[in-house]
């Protein structure tokens, strides 16, 4: 039978796995986010070079038809879709962003609250971040994941260690 502390190191190992996983998982939906930006450049470059010029006659010409008003200008239609646009690829690349540092993140078992707001917010992408939002989260919230985020902290701050060595003995946070 297994004694606690095996089943505990075994279970950091499995936590550990877990959050690799997730971190890779991570780097593989911001690696979509940027292919999500592909049709936004050459949306934007024929926008820009009047490719719609054809279309705005043609509603230029309905607009001049009695009875026919159209009650938005064809200037404010590119307007929209600029604005559009311009979100559509910041929202893309916030989101390729923050999902490589919360992959980055997960590995190294830093920030679990960064990546549980992260994971939180993935389940609106539906739906591999649905998918993958829901998997961290169920992760994240586990106890012994808690306790290995503490000893990844703990071992990494440089304050921490310091005033342990001073006092001779373990800091209570």
């Amino acid at each position: 039978m297994l004694e606690d502390t095996d089943y505990r190191d075994l279970q950091q190992v499995r936590d550990s796995e877990h959050l690799h996983l997730l971190g890779t998982f991570n780097f593989i939906f911001a690696g979509l986010c940027l292919f999500g930006l592909l049709p936004a450049i050459p949306m934007f470059a024929v926008m820009r070079a009047g490719g719609f010029d054809r279309v705005f006659e043609q509603i230029r010409h309905q607009m001049e038809q009695p009875g026919n008003a159209v009650p938005v200008s064809p200037e404010e239609i590119v307007a929209f879709f600029h604005v559009l646009l311009v979100a559509w690829i910041i929202v893309l690349t916030v989101s390729a962003v923050l999902c490589l540092v919360n992959g980055l993140n997960l590995r190294a078992h830093r920030h679990r609250g960064f990546s549980t707001v992260i994971a939180a917010l993935q389940c609106l992408a539906i739906p591999f971040g649905t998918i993958l939002g829901v998997f961290s989260l169920i992760v994240l919230e586990r106890a012994s994941v808690a306790e290995l985020y503490h000893m990844a902290e703990e071992t990494s701050d440089p304050f921490a260690t310091h005033a342990r060595n001073e006092s001779g003995g373990s800091i209570d946070r």
